[in-house]
């Protein structure tokens, strides 16, 4: 049944890709509260802001977990194996960062002024630093094939499929 119903997932070597989105869309997301709670001195929007980046923190967590898992199925004699290491580094210390930082904020959350400006900056750069690890994920994955299968999928639905002819060059 599941078979049918999340083809994608079934096919899946593993779940790391199907969570490393999650912490980076929050990370991006609590850096622009931030920004636009510090512009617009809206104290909930910088609130807002600390709880994107608490989300970012738990769910790299579970995406460095699964990160971990998908590296023991691939071996180590497998191409683009060293870039794993620099994938895997990278965000992990984004991680460390952003756990700090947030833990920080968290501590500071009543605190207002210069302290939230080091937030920011601080915010920002970790998101650059998150930016190169994910660049080496993406590599990962569109360079080497990393975790994706080279077996062109089978049409289900019947009948054939041809792309010539037809409106827009799409005929069924």
């Amino acid at each position: 049944m599941l078979e049918t119903l999340l083809p994608g997932l079934m096919a899946a070597e593993n779940l790391h890709p199907m969570v490393v989105h999650f912490p980076i869309a929050f990370w991006m997301a609590a850096s622009m509260a931030w920004l636009v709670g510090l512009v617009l001195k809206k104290d909930k929007v910088w609130e807002f802001g600390l709880w994107l980046h608490i989300a970012a923190v738990l769910s790299a967590g579970l995406a460095i977990g699964f990160g971990f898992w998908a590296t023991d199925t691939m071996g180590h004699d497998s191409p683009g194996h060293d870039l794993v290491h620099v994938h895997r580094d990278w965000m992990i210390y984004s991680s460390i960062a952003s756990a700090i930082l947030t833990g920080f904020a968290f501590w500071k959350r009543g605190e207002k002024g210069k302290v939230r400006y080091l937030f920011l900056v601080s915010s920002f750069l970790l998101l650059g630093a998150t930016s190169l690890g994910a660049d080496r994920g993406a590599e990962l994955v569109y360079g080497y094939g990393m975790g994706v299968s080279k077996t062109p999928p089978t049409h289900k639905s019947g009948g054939g499929h041809s792309h010539g002819g037809g409106q827009n060059g799409h005929a069924h």
